[in-house]
């Protein structure tokens, strides 16, 4: 079971901040961006990645359409 970890507050413990983490089943946090445990290497089915994978493919594919000639994608053209 993948969970998300945020840090709380202590001076008001009803606000907390953006996620900090993905937990993973071995109790390892990881980054939120992770697709795998940095620790013990599973994979972490991790659906806030998913959305912004999807998202960079979309602007690669824009770019490979503007100029068909190159097989590489430059990361200034980001």
């Amino acid at each position: 079971m993948v969970e998300l970890v945020f840090d709380i507050s202590k001076k008001n413990p009803r606000l907390a901040s953006p996620v900090r983490g993905i937990k993973c089943d071995c109790g390892h946090v990881n980054p939120w961006y992770a697709k795998f445990c940095q620790m013990c290497g599973r994979d972490l089915k991790n659906e806030l990645r998913k959305k912004y994978d999807k998202i960079i493919d979309e602007i690669y594919e824009d770019i490979k359409k503007s100029d068909p000639e190159k097989d590489y994608v430059d990361l200034d053209d980001i």
